[in-house]
């Protein structure tokens, strides 16, 4: 896993640059190094290991996280003002490695004091203006997208779900979907699912296309199905619209938890469940309790890079003359009438506030 995060921070333009001067663990060191490269330090309790996982988005959602495998939910949003920009302080390796500072702003414009608001912060081991504004855009990025927080306690089963991946949230205090339950029966023909029956019954409104979306678990695999259902009135009888094969390497059977929902505009199953990243999983004692946040692919693709401007102001080169037309040194014969002129040129600076930019270089 740490080669996989060393060919993703190459793709990136990713680089861990400074110098360590004190103790510090090496933990600490990783961890910091793994924020500034979109990962995470996790322990695999299959290999026993410490690995890293990426956040670079993931095509698929892994599991299924309902009212009926769901222990106990919480929801939380922020309201508070979001910053309309960043003031980042980094050491610029491209400016011979000085402290440097850039102002990125979130629509891309120009920083106004008068209603703009700035955090503040200083970051270690980026030393490029390039990977400073990724690692700002995605902080950015992620307070507009990811306001919501859902904390989910589940059972053990989520040893299987490993950090950032995506999962299908539905419960009543979202408010999102219609029901949910679980698969009895199965109705198979010619090698086709056609229809499902389930413990209790669900309500198809009317003139509305709805579908399923069904946790199946089986020896051969696990993974969503997400199916497209017709029905009539209050049923336990699931009509499958979707065509899929009985030799699917993923496929629904008797036991698995499905939830049922109306389909949006576009035939989605938005509507259905909630598309949730999981940020964080720590263990209990009966299971995990996971961090979860909106899931949203616009973050994996980053914006324009903003023109380069930076705050350092260059050492002026002592080797440069500062009028074009001087000579190295003044020849014995003109250095009365120089030098003459060199004391009125400092009188008139002091009198008349006028810089003083002529040097003579008399030779002893």
């Amino acid at each position: 896993t740490f080669g996989e995060w060393y060919t993703y921070c190459q793709t990136q333009g990713f680089r861990a640059d400074g110098v360590i001067c004190r103790p510090t663990k090496k933990k600490s060191i990783v961890e910091t190094l793994c924020r500034n490269g979109n990962a995470a330090l996790v322990f695999n309790p299959m290999t026993g290991k410490i690995e890293v996982a990426i956040d670079n988005g993931r095509d698929y959602s892994i599991a299924l996280l309902n009212s009926d495998t769901i222990q106990t939910i919480s929801t939380t949003k922020e309201f508070k003002r979001k910053t309309t920009g960043k003031k980042v302080t980094y050491v610029n390796k491209d400016e011979d490695y000085d402290a440097d500072s850039v102002i990125f702003m979130r629509d891309g414009g120009d920083y106004d004091p008068q209603t703009d608001t700035l955090t503040q912060t200083a970051l270690e081991y980026i030393t490029t203006y390039q990977h400073a504004y990724k690692y700002e855009w995605r902080q950015m990025a992620e307070e507009m997208a990811q306001p919501r927080v859902a904390t989910v306690k589940v059972g053990r089963e989520a040893a299987y779900y490993p950090i950032f991946s995506r999962v299908e949230l539905q419960h009543k205090s979202l408010k999102i979907g219609l029901s949910h339950g679980k698969i009895t029966g199965l109705k198979w023909q010619s090698g086709l699912l056609k229809e499902i029956y389930i413990e209790g019954t669900v309500t198809f409104p009317a003139n509305v296309a709805c579908g399923v979306i069904i946790n199946c678990v089986s020896d051969s695999g696990r993974g969503l199905c997400a199916l497209k259902v017709t029905g009539t009135g209050t049923t336990s009888t699931l009509t499958v619209t979707t065509t899929i094969r009985q030799s699917a390497d993923i496929i629904p059977r008797a036991g698995n938890y499905f939830s049922f929902g109306k389909l949006d505009n576009d035939g989605n199953f938005t509507t259905v469940t909630n598309t949730m990243k999981i940020t964080n999983a720590e263990e209990t004692d009966d299971g995990y309790t996971l961090t979860l946040v909106d899931y949203n692919p616009a973050l994996y693709t980053y914006g324009t890079l903003p023109e380069y401007k930076s705050n350092l102001t260059k050492t002026p080169d002592g080797s440069k003359k500062t009028v074009e037309s001087q000579r190295d040194y003044v020849q014995q014969g003109e250095a009365e009438a120089l030098a003459s002129g060199a004391v009125q040129a400092a009188v008139d600076t002091t009198i008349k506030g006028v810089r003083f930019t002529n040097v003579y270089k008399v030779k002893p």
